[in-house]
């Protein structure tokens, strides 16, 4: 989890450790003597190039990448002092830049680091605090993006166990970098300001309706995930007109989360929630990863108010309302009102809130994207009907948070604020918004929502030629967001399992279809790569549960004779619909060989695979392998039952490091000359798809603080990233993933924010695809230290992607008749015939 603490905000129950006093650990204004980083040694990457000097109670962690960094005092600028450390980074084309300061660290206690950074480029950097040795776990980090100007950011942890620690820099990307004035203390809790009296939710007796950030994720088999159950409003509350209505199947559970909430370790909470259900019911609930959680609540027919409350004993930058609900024998409903969370002992005797009126925004579109000539429209709904003297105030702002416009107007009823299309370039905004009376007090919660400008999709026809894929639950609303966002193909993988033997056959010969989500993905003009994978449990001998549950491997007798009728069955039932099968889902894990699986049996899993397209549908296509980089063992075993077993080589790449460089220590390149040379070993070379990869933890464009890649620099890595796979001859990338409904601040993985938005990554994405899905890779150039990457002419137009390979600003003159567009597609205004080019890439087009 990642907990960290750049600057105030407007978290619910903030800790704000800036204020608290405790015992220092460590300082450091990189005034004393700097000392040199060590000469190479044998067991260094052979490709790591570090040099220079770090101040004298740092060091270079960095060996074992593949980086070129040079360290140095800099005597320019300083944040106070005489210098500051000064980090020029060259390449890093795999792993990681990582500059530490090591410490002793105490079990239990609460660390608060906090230092002086800047940057040049936009320059995005992770900083938290991490194991010295192995396992290497890190109780903390958060990532930011940088600016030329100093500022200071800090973050807090609760370390497990005493422990040797790193306060750790991570830097995945080209750029210059400068720290000054750091700093480590314990954290005195008892110093802690105490949290705001009252309710801390606002909007949670549902009267204006269901904010986006109040989300219910439903859990279960496809069958229940695939029905998109949403929450509804409903008449009768316990505290006013309404209640919020969740719907539980009973095939499935699901549970219903708060926005994202800040919880103070030694401080009390209660908690407080009015509940009724169809049925009898036992239902949990309390804040995640804490130990405030209700004993098992009876919901039955009749509404109740239910409370519990306790003193969080662990510290826990993010944390949500979680209310459970479990599997039972028949579906049924739950209805939930009036919650609330306080900071005391004991709960309040009746429901209250912060402010006299409910207020919720939101808008219908899938992934709030808007087209570049649609009116962008939003809902605004409150609760009482607001007073003639109140209004709802508006402002927007741009994606770099620059406020282009306010607004107010007397709200009557629910009421609709329309942006027209000629009023906003392309790229991301968020509106926020409040009621305010005649004074201008603020009367309402003051609510925020987020959305992209784009272009149309460019026709691709069928879409088999896209380079585009992604991962995404096989409904409406997420297969229009893929079709919408320029995605032309989607693999079923984990977002949406309907293909995997486990979902087709869940009892031995009886298969299961979902054709309805199937045909209308297609109707939508997506294209499928599905998955032969996952057998049932009722073809294995080793039970694991959970989610690896559902990955058996096939050990009874007659697995191969079964999997072959899996085949049969799939690959003849979807002729047509689905004719790209991958095999397996990264087969190389250790998931796979615990529970019985070895390449023997893979190799055969993809010859009777390829032996039932031929059968059965000729004109589909196997795609085999599917391994990662440093797996050459595996991918070995895999290619020695040769080539002609599989149609495309299939490979996953996870990495936060931005893209580019000359071919020698391009990451893309590298890993595709790398298949490549593997796959003439051992027969003829397939085509190459990057099937699965991307961010492990992608932040939040609404709550940026909740950690993960910085939405600032999401931008330019998925740009970089197509970019360099598609020069290195990577035909198709599938990136992971779209999931089913995050809460508030919930990263993991997930391309969309609460309420569906998509995150400034896939928007990105979209106005690359539009620019140049289609065209081939022509030739990259290098200019003045900026590459660029040329496209051949689809379209009518001709695109050359352009970025500064050390990612300081470098000035790129415009080639005359060309237009430059940033990287949302905007023109940009020149100087002299000149633009600067940065880390962040910008398009030329002819």
């Amino acid at each position: 989890m990642r907990i960290s603490c750049a600057s105030l905000g407007a978290f619910i129950g903030l800790s704000i450790l800036g204020s608290a006093f405790g015992q220092t650990v460590y300082q450091d204004d990189f005034e004393a003597k700097f000392q040199a980083v060590p000469a190479k040694e044998k067991g260094w990457n052979a490709n790591a190039d570090i040099t220079g000097e770090v101040g004298a109670n740092w060091g270079d962690n960095s060996s074992w990448a593949e980086v070129g960094i040079a360290y140095s005092r800099d005597e320019v600028n300083p944040h106070s002092g005489k210098a500051s450390q000064r980090i020029d980074v060259k390449r890093v084309s795999s792993g990681a830049v990582q500059f530490t300061h090591p410490f002793k660290a105490e079990k239990g206690k609460v660390y608060l680091a906090k230092l002086w950074m800047r940057g040049l480029g936009n320059a995005s950097i992770t900083y938290g605090f991490r194991q010295k040795d192995a396992p290497w776990q890190i109780p903390g980090s958060e990532t930011v993006a940088l600016s030329p100007e100093w500022r200071e950011f800090s973050i807090q942890a609760e370390i497990p166990n005493d422990d040797q620690m790193f306060l750790m820099l991570w830097i995945h990307s080209p750029s210059s970098y400068w720290i000054d004035d750091a700093s480590i203390e314990i954290v005195d809790l008892s110093k802690l300001p105490t949290p705001p009296e009252g309710n801390m939710f606002s909007n949670s007796s549902f009267e204006a309706g269901i904010p986006e950030n109040w989300v219910f994720h439903a859990e279960g088999s496809d069958t229940v995930k695939l029905r998109d159950l949403r929450p509804r409003i409903v008449d009768g509350g316990a505290v006013g007109g309404k209640s919020v209505c969740v719907d539980i199947l009973k095939d499935g559970s699901g549970y219903l989360r708060s926005p994202m909430l800040s919880p103070t370790k030694g401080q009390s909470y209660s908690v407080s929630l009015w509940l009724k259900a169809s049925r009898d019911v036992q239902i949990d609930a309390g804040l995640i990863d804490t130990n405030l959680w209700s004993p098992k609540i009876s919901a039955n027919t009749e509404w109740k108010r239910f409370t519990f409350s306790a003193k969080v004993d662990k510290f826990r930058k993010v944390s949500w309302l979680q209310i459970s609900f479990p599997q039972l024998d028949s579906d049924y409903s739950v209805f939930v009102d009036g919650v609330m969370l306080e900071a005391k002992p004991e709960p309040a005797k009746e429901f209250s809130e912060q402010f006299p009126y409910e207020f919720v925004v939101g808008t219908d579109r899938p992934g709030h994207i808007f087209f570049d000539e649609e009116k962008a429209m939003f809902k605004l709904s409150a609760a009482p009907s607001p007073k003639d003297d109140v209004k709802a105030k508006i402002a927007v702002q741009d994606f770099s948070g620059k406020e282009l416009g306010t607004s107010s107007f007397k709200l009557i009823g629910n009421g609709m604020f329309i942006i027209n299309a000629d009023n906003l370039k392309r790229g991301m905004f968020k509106l926020s918004a409040m009621l305010v009376d005649a004074d201008g007090k603020q009367v309402s919660p003051a609510e925020e929502i987020s959305w992209a400008r784009i272009p149309r999709p460019a026709d691709m026809g069928d879409g088999r030629d896209s380079y585009f894929g992604i991962h995404i639950p096989m409904v409406g609303d997420y297969i229009q967001i893929a079709r919408l966002s320029g995605q032309r193909w989607v693999r079923l993988h984990d977002s949406s399992m309907i293909a995997k033997w486990n979902s087709l056959e869940p009892k031995e010969g009886d298969f299961r279809f979902y054709d309805e989500n199937i045909s209308l993905a297609k109707k939508e003009g997506l294209m499928i790569l599905g998955m032969l994978d996952g057998a049932p449990p009722w073809m294995g001998s080793k039970d694991r549960g959970g989610y690896w549950g559902f990955w058996t491997i096939p050990t009874r007798a007659d697995w191969k004779e079964k999997w072959r009728y899996y085949c049969n069955t799939a690959i003849t039932h979807y002729k047509g619909r689905i004719d790209d099968w991958e095999i397996w889902n990264e087969p190389w894990g250790e998931w796979f060989f615990s529970a019985g699986g070895d390449p023997a049996m893979y190799v055969e899993f993809m010859r009777q695979a390829k032996e039932s397209t031929a059968a059965n549908n000729p004109s589909a296509q196997i795609i085999g392998v599917d391994t990662y980089a440093g797996h050459e063992k595996w991918t070995e075993a895999a290619l020695k039952g040769g080539t002609d077993v599989y149609d495309v080589f299939s490979y996953h790449d996870y990495s936060d490091a931005l893209a580019g460089g000359a071919a020698a220590v391009n990451r893309c390149q590298q890993q595709a000359d790398l298949w490549r040379s593997w796959q003439a070993r051992f027969g003829k070379v397939k085509p190459i798809w990057n099937t699965e990869g991307g961010v492990m933890d992608l932040g939040s464009f609404m709550k940026p603080r909740a950690g993960g890649m910085h939405f600032e620099t999401q931008p330019s890595y998925i740009v970089r990233y197509d970019t360099c796979l598609r020069a290195a001859g990577v035909q198709k990338f599938f990136y992971y993933a779209i999931h089913l409904d995050p809460a508030e601040g919930e990263n993991s993985c997930r391309a969309t924010d609460a309420g569906r938005a998509v995150k400034p990554l896939l928007a990105a994405r979209a106005i690359f695809a539009w620019l140049t899905d289609g065209a081939a890779f022509k030739e990259r150039t290098e200019t003045d230290g900026v590459e660029c990457y040329a496209f051949e002419p689809v379209r009518g137009r001709q695109v050359t992607v352009c970025w500064s390979i050390d990612g300081q600003d470098k000035k790129f003159i415009v080639p005359a008749g060309s237009s430059v567009l940033d990287i949302w597609g905007n023109e940009m205004a020149r100087k002299d015939g000149a633009v600067a080019v940065g880390n962040t890439p910008v398009y030329i087009v002819d």
